[in-house]
Protein backbone atom coordinates (compact mmCIF):
# COMPACT_ATOMS: atom_id res chain seq x y z
CA UNK A 1 0.00 0.00 0.00
CA UNK A 2 2.76 2.45 0.95
CA UNK A 3 4.61 1.66 -2.28
CA UNK A 4 1.46 2.27 -4.29
CA UNK A 5 0.87 5.63 -2.57
CA UNK A 6 4.50 6.60 -3.20
CA UNK A 7 4.22 5.75 -6.89
CA UNK A 8 0.98 7.70 -7.19
CA UNK A 9 2.50 10.77 -5.52
CA UNK A 10 5.58 10.51 -7.72
CA UNK A 11 3.39 10.42 -10.83
CA UNK A 12 1.39 13.46 -9.70
CA UNK A 13 4.58 15.40 -8.98
CA UNK A 14 5.95 14.45 -12.40
CA UNK A 15 2.70 15.50 -14.06
CA UNK A 16 2.70 18.86 -12.26
CA UNK A 17 6.31 19.45 -13.33
CA UNK A 18 5.45 18.70 -16.96
CA UNK A 19 2.54 21.16 -16.80
CA UNK A 20 4.80 23.78 -15.21
CA UNK A 21 7.49 23.31 -17.83
CA UNK A 22 4.95 23.61 -20.62
CA UNK A 23 3.47 26.81 -19.20
CA UNK A 24 6.90 28.28 -18.54
CA UNK A 25 8.06 27.43 -22.04
CA UNK A 26 5.03 29.03 -23.66
CA UNK A 27 5.39 32.08 -21.42
CA UNK A 28 8.95 32.45 -22.67
CA UNK A 29 7.63 32.93 -26.20
CA UNK A 30 4.73 35.25 -25.35
CA UNK A 31 6.59 38.58 -24.99
CA UNK A 32 5.35 39.94 -28.33
CA UNK A 33 1.87 40.43 -26.85
CA UNK A 34 3.24 42.45 -23.92
CA UNK A 35 4.98 45.30 -25.71
CA UNK A 36 4.57 48.89 -24.58
CA UNK A 37 3.09 49.67 -27.98
CA UNK A 38 -0.24 47.81 -28.25
CA UNK A 39 -0.53 45.21 -31.00
CA UNK A 40 -3.50 45.64 -33.36
CA UNK A 41 -5.32 42.42 -34.13
CA UNK A 42 -7.29 41.65 -37.27
CA UNK A 43 -10.18 39.18 -36.86
CA UNK A 44 -8.15 36.09 -37.78
CA UNK A 45 -5.31 37.13 -35.46
CA UNK A 46 -7.86 37.70 -32.71
CA UNK A 47 -9.04 34.10 -33.11
CA UNK A 48 -5.45 32.89 -32.71
CA UNK A 49 -5.12 34.88 -29.49
CA UNK A 50 -8.38 33.43 -28.14
CA UNK A 51 -7.05 29.94 -28.81
CA UNK A 52 -3.78 30.79 -27.04
CA UNK A 53 -5.74 32.08 -24.05
CA UNK A 54 -7.45 28.70 -23.73
CA UNK A 55 -4.03 27.07 -23.44
CA UNK A 56 -2.31 29.53 -21.11
CA UNK A 57 -3.84 32.33 -19.01
CA UNK A 58 -0.65 34.34 -19.59
CA UNK A 59 -2.21 35.56 -22.82
CA UNK A 60 -5.19 37.17 -21.07
CA UNK A 61 -2.81 39.98 -20.10
CA UNK A 62 -1.91 40.64 -23.74
CA UNK A 63 -1.43 44.32 -24.60
CA UNK A 64 -3.55 44.50 -27.73
CA UNK A 65 -5.94 46.61 -29.74
CA UNK A 66 -8.90 44.36 -30.44
CA UNK A 67 -10.67 44.27 -33.79
CA UNK A 68 -13.23 46.96 -34.56
CA UNK A 69 -16.37 46.59 -32.49
CA UNK A 70 -18.48 45.85 -35.55
CA UNK A 71 -16.26 42.86 -36.39
CA UNK A 72 -17.26 41.31 -33.06
CA UNK A 73 -20.93 42.37 -33.03
CA UNK A 74 -22.16 42.79 -36.62
CA UNK A 75 -19.84 40.88 -38.94
CA UNK A 76 -21.21 37.44 -39.90
CA UNK A 77 -17.72 36.06 -39.24
CA UNK A 78 -18.24 36.59 -35.50
CA UNK A 79 -19.62 33.05 -35.39
CA UNK A 80 -16.06 31.71 -35.56
CA UNK A 81 -15.61 33.01 -31.99
CA UNK A 82 -18.95 31.72 -30.70
CA UNK A 83 -21.05 29.26 -32.68
CA UNK A 84 -24.26 30.46 -31.01
CA UNK A 85 -23.67 34.10 -31.96
CA UNK A 86 -24.40 34.46 -35.66
CA UNK A 87 -26.00 36.68 -38.30
CA UNK A 88 -29.58 35.43 -38.46
CA UNK A 89 -30.39 37.50 -41.54
CA UNK A 90 -27.41 36.35 -43.64
CA UNK A 91 -28.32 35.41 -47.20
CA UNK A 92 -25.83 33.83 -49.60
CA UNK A 93 -26.56 33.06 -53.23
CA UNK A 94 -24.32 31.36 -55.83
CA UNK A 95 -23.05 33.74 -58.48
CA UNK A 96 -24.23 32.81 -62.00
CA UNK A 97 -20.80 32.44 -63.56
CA UNK A 98 -18.03 30.15 -62.27
CA UNK A 99 -14.89 31.96 -61.08
CA UNK A 100 -12.43 32.82 -63.85
CA UNK A 101 -8.88 34.06 -63.37
CA UNK A 102 -7.56 35.15 -60.00
CA UNK A 103 -10.05 34.26 -57.30
CA UNK A 104 -11.55 36.98 -55.12
CA UNK A 105 -14.90 36.13 -53.52
CA UNK A 106 -16.15 34.96 -56.89
CA UNK A 107 -18.61 32.22 -55.88
CA UNK A 108 -21.27 33.78 -53.65
CA UNK A 109 -23.09 37.03 -53.12
CA UNK A 110 -24.13 38.18 -49.66
CA UNK A 111 -26.48 40.81 -48.25
CA UNK A 112 -25.22 44.30 -49.15
CA UNK A 113 -24.75 45.09 -45.43
CA UNK A 114 -22.23 42.24 -45.13
CA UNK A 115 -20.37 42.77 -48.40
CA UNK A 116 -17.69 44.93 -46.78
CA UNK A 117 -16.65 42.03 -44.54
CA UNK A 118 -15.51 39.96 -47.53
CA UNK A 119 -11.97 41.32 -47.38
CA UNK A 120 -9.76 38.31 -48.11
CA UNK A 121 -9.91 36.37 -51.41
CA UNK A 122 -11.58 33.27 -49.95
CA UNK A 123 -13.92 34.92 -47.44
CA UNK A 124 -17.10 34.00 -49.32
CA UNK A 125 -16.12 30.30 -49.22
CA UNK A 126 -15.18 30.44 -45.53
CA UNK A 127 -18.46 32.21 -44.73
CA UNK A 128 -20.49 29.62 -46.66
CA UNK A 129 -18.72 26.84 -44.76
CA UNK A 130 -19.17 28.65 -41.43
CA UNK A 131 -22.95 28.75 -42.00
CA UNK A 132 -23.25 25.40 -43.80
CA UNK A 133 -25.54 23.95 -41.14
CA UNK A 134 -27.88 26.95 -41.30
CA UNK A 135 -27.84 27.86 -44.99
CA UNK A 136 -27.39 24.37 -46.42
CA UNK A 137 -24.46 22.87 -48.29
CA UNK A 138 -24.83 21.03 -51.59
CA UNK A 139 -22.62 19.07 -53.98
CA UNK A 140 -22.21 22.28 -55.97
CA UNK A 141 -20.94 24.07 -52.87
CA UNK A 142 -18.43 21.30 -52.24
CA UNK A 143 -17.23 21.48 -55.84
CA UNK A 144 -16.83 25.26 -55.72
CA UNK A 145 -14.61 25.03 -52.66
CA UNK A 146 -12.67 21.87 -53.44
CA UNK A 147 -11.95 22.79 -57.08
CA UNK A 148 -10.07 25.90 -55.99
CA UNK A 149 -7.19 24.00 -54.38
CA UNK A 150 -3.84 24.72 -55.99
CA UNK A 151 -2.11 21.48 -54.88
CA UNK A 152 0.99 23.52 -53.99
CA UNK A 153 0.44 23.85 -50.23
CA UNK A 154 -0.07 27.61 -50.46
CA UNK A 155 -2.66 29.82 -48.76
CA UNK A 156 -5.33 28.68 -51.20
CA UNK A 157 -4.89 25.08 -50.04
CA UNK A 158 -4.88 26.02 -46.35
CA UNK A 159 -8.10 28.02 -46.75
CA UNK A 160 -9.83 25.29 -48.74
CA UNK A 161 -8.88 22.93 -45.92
CA UNK A 162 -10.24 25.39 -43.35
CA UNK A 163 -13.55 25.60 -45.21
CA UNK A 164 -13.89 21.80 -45.33
CA UNK A 165 -13.08 21.55 -41.63
CA UNK A 166 -15.79 24.08 -40.81
CA UNK A 167 -18.36 22.13 -42.84
CA UNK A 168 -17.27 18.96 -41.06
CA UNK A 169 -17.60 20.57 -37.63
CA UNK A 170 -21.06 21.83 -38.56
CA UNK A 171 -22.04 18.33 -39.73
CA UNK A 172 -23.55 19.97 -42.78
CA UNK A 173 -22.48 17.60 -45.57
CA UNK A 174 -21.48 14.07 -46.53
CA UNK A 175 -18.89 12.96 -43.99
CA UNK A 176 -17.01 10.51 -46.22
CA UNK A 177 -16.67 12.96 -49.09
CA UNK A 178 -15.38 15.62 -46.72
CA UNK A 179 -12.87 13.20 -45.21
CA UNK A 180 -11.58 12.25 -48.66
CA UNK A 181 -11.12 15.90 -49.62
CA UNK A 182 -9.47 16.76 -46.31
CA UNK A 183 -7.06 13.82 -46.57
CA UNK A 184 -5.91 14.82 -50.05
CA UNK A 185 -5.19 18.40 -49.02
CA UNK A 186 -3.40 17.22 -45.86
CA UNK A 187 -1.07 15.10 -47.98
CA UNK A 188 -0.25 18.15 -50.09
CA UNK A 189 0.50 20.28 -47.01
CA UNK A 190 2.71 17.59 -45.49
CA UNK A 191 4.65 17.16 -48.72
CA UNK A 192 5.25 20.90 -49.04
CA UNK A 193 6.14 21.26 -45.37
CA UNK A 194 9.15 18.96 -45.78
CA UNK A 195 10.81 21.57 -47.96
CA UNK A 196 12.33 24.86 -46.81
CA UNK A 197 9.64 27.26 -45.54
CA UNK A 198 8.35 29.75 -48.11
CA UNK A 199 7.73 32.16 -45.26
CA UNK A 200 7.22 31.76 -41.54
CA UNK A 201 3.52 32.69 -41.70
CA UNK A 202 2.61 29.99 -44.22
CA UNK A 203 5.00 27.47 -42.65
CA UNK A 204 3.33 27.87 -39.25
CA UNK A 205 -0.17 28.06 -40.75
CA UNK A 206 0.25 24.62 -42.30
CA UNK A 207 1.25 23.20 -38.92
CA UNK A 208 -1.71 24.76 -37.09
CA UNK A 209 -4.20 23.67 -39.74
CA UNK A 210 -2.79 20.13 -39.69
CA UNK A 211 -3.51 20.02 -35.94
CA UNK A 212 -7.03 21.28 -36.59
CA UNK A 213 -7.46 18.50 -39.15
CA UNK A 214 -6.35 15.86 -36.64
CA UNK A 215 -2.88 15.21 -38.01
CA UNK A 216 -0.79 16.48 -35.13
CA UNK A 217 1.06 13.17 -34.99
CA UNK A 218 2.60 14.03 -38.36
CA UNK A 219 4.29 17.20 -37.12
CA UNK A 220 8.09 16.92 -37.02
CA UNK A 221 10.15 18.28 -34.09
CA UNK A 222 12.52 19.95 -36.55
CA UNK A 223 9.61 22.04 -37.91
CA UNK A 224 8.98 23.45 -34.43
CA UNK A 225 12.70 24.03 -33.91
CA UNK A 226 12.79 25.95 -37.18
CA UNK A 227 9.93 28.18 -36.02
CA UNK A 228 11.69 28.92 -32.74
CA UNK A 229 14.88 29.86 -34.59
CA UNK A 230 12.96 32.25 -36.88
CA UNK A 231 11.76 34.44 -34.01
CA UNK A 232 12.53 38.12 -34.49
CA UNK A 233 14.40 40.34 -31.99
CA UNK A 234 11.09 41.87 -30.82
CA UNK A 235 9.99 38.37 -29.75
CA UNK A 236 7.45 38.10 -32.56
CA UNK A 237 7.41 36.37 -35.93
CA UNK A 238 7.07 37.63 -39.49
CA UNK A 239 9.17 37.87 -42.63
CA UNK A 240 9.05 41.65 -43.02
CA UNK A 241 8.92 42.53 -39.36
CA UNK A 242 6.76 40.85 -36.75
CA UNK A 243 2.99 40.79 -37.09
CA UNK A 244 0.21 39.36 -34.95
CA UNK A 245 -0.90 36.75 -37.53
CA UNK A 246 2.47 35.08 -37.99
CA UNK A 247 3.18 35.37 -34.26
CA UNK A 248 -0.13 33.78 -33.30
CA UNK A 249 0.43 30.89 -35.71
CA UNK A 250 4.00 30.36 -34.51
CA UNK A 251 2.96 30.33 -30.86
CA UNK A 252 0.06 27.95 -31.51
CA UNK A 253 2.41 25.63 -33.41
CA UNK A 254 4.76 25.55 -30.41
CA UNK A 255 1.91 25.18 -27.91
CA UNK A 256 0.14 22.41 -29.84
CA UNK A 257 3.38 20.47 -30.26
CA UNK A 258 4.24 20.75 -26.57
CA UNK A 259 0.71 19.67 -25.66
CA UNK A 260 1.15 16.53 -27.75
CA UNK A 261 -2.44 16.03 -28.89
CA UNK A 262 -3.26 14.64 -32.31
CA UNK A 263 -6.20 17.01 -32.86
CA UNK A 264 -6.84 20.54 -31.68
CA UNK A 265 -10.22 22.24 -31.80
CA UNK A 266 -10.69 25.77 -33.04
CA UNK A 267 -14.48 26.14 -33.44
Amino acid sequence: MIKRIFLTLSFLILLSNITFLFSADLKKWSHYYHQKQPVFLHPDSYLLLLLLQKIDSEFYAANILSPRTDLLTISPFRRIYNREDYAKDLVMKPLPQPPVGEYFNSSYSVNPKYQKYLEEPWDDLILKALYSDLLGFTDRDFYLIYSLRSNTGDYTDTHVLLALLLVKENQGYKKQRLETGITKIVKTLLKKQKNQPDNIDLFAERIVFLYWAGYGHKIKPEWIDRIKKMQNPDQGWGDDGSDAHATGLALLSIAYFEEGKRKQFFY
